[in-house]
């Protein structure tokens, strides 16, 4: 370039984009460590609100949001996407396995270059 930088413009430059590279890592570090919390937090309120409960007549006290109509609907709804994610994975090992027998049995039929197959 025309102007070129000084070495201590050079090394300011240096020392902002390690600093930046060095906040950076510790802000993932930080967000790993809550979540991590927070599902902790999530396990052991879950345990509290009725996991390990058991009503009066010794059924599971289930947890709830308060709606019913909006839980049975949440309900349905994962148990769907479950449903077809398990689906999904079925037709691609499916996929997998026909390509795979193709593939094999392509291999098998190519012609070795002998008119005659058997040994004399």
């Amino acid at each position: 370039s025309e102007y070129p930088k000084s070495l201590p413009q050079i090394l300011a430059v240096c020392k902002k984009r390690e600093k930046a590279r060095k906040d950076e890592w510790t802000r993932e570090r930080l967000l790993i460590g809550k979540s991590r919390v927070c599902m902790e937090r999530l396990k052991s309120s879950r345990k509290a609100l009725g996991e390990d409960k058991r009503d009066v007549d010794g059924s599971v006290v289930a947890v709830s949001s308060g709606n019913a109509k909006f839980d049975r609907t949440m309900e349905s709804n994962f148990k769907q996407l479950i449903a077809d994610a398990r689906r999904r994975k079925l037709q691609l090992k499916q996929q997998q396995t026909k390509k795979s027998e193709e593939e094999n049995g392509d291999s098998s039929k190519q012609d070795t270059g002998d008119k005659n197959p058997d040994p004399p």
